[in-house]
């Protein structure tokens, strides 16, 4: 057990000093060695976990999604749907916020995602299961007489989807914008 939570402590940390070096060098500039050297490891340390750049990228998306996911899991054993959205939202923007060298690396996946279509599925999945929380978010304050029922609700959680990380970039630059504002104004406008 102890030898399992070792690597997976390790490949954590190959993954956040990666970040750190894609972020500073962008994804052409960042090397295996440089990825190593952030890590404390050497260049074979990080091939024992990693078969190259690539992987080593699409793993560091995944480990953004795991805070996103408690944030999720949290926002859906709320009772009130609508302050269940609320606490993802803030949450969620209060992240970014918190951590911005992480959005920084976000923004550089998305520019890499475009130039190479064999990460497009990586970036459906996510769009998927972001669409489908918010449609459930949605549906479920329809149900419970918080949100307008005459609007398309699949329409709306694409939408949100859009709304939510694109303010979140904004809200990391823009210090007069708490995480707090930017949900209450999405709920305002999506509910």
């Amino acid at each position: 057990m102890t030898r399992k939570l070792a690597r997976e402590k390790r490949v954590e940390d190959i993954l956040e000093a990666a970040v750190e070096v894609f972020v500073a060098r962008g994804y052409e500039g960042a090397s295996m060695d440089a990825i190593a050297r952030q890590a404390g490891l050497t260049k074979g340390g990080i091939y024992h976990h990693f078969s190259g750049k690539d992987e080593i990228f699409l793993a560091a998306n995944d480990l953004f999604m795991e805070p996103i996911h408690r944030m999720i899991a949290q926002a859906m054993e709320q009772g009130n749907p609508r302050n269940g959205l609320r606490s993802f939202l803030v949450a969620y923007f209060q992240w970014w916020k918190d951590h911005p060298c992480d959005i920084a690396f976000v923004i550089l996946t998305l520019y890499k995602a475009l130039l190479k279509p064999d990460y497009w599925p990586e970036m459906s999945r996510y769009t998927e299961e972001m669409t489908a929380f918010y449609k459930h978010m949605l549906e479920t304050a329809v149900v419970h007489g918080e949100a307008n029922p005459m609007r398309d609700v699949d329409s709306r959680a694409f939408a949100l989807l859009g709304a939510v990380d694109g303010l979140a970039t904004y809200a990391v630059m823009d210090p007069t914008q708490t995480a707090e504002d930017c949900a209450d104004k999405l709920l305002r406008a999506f509910l």
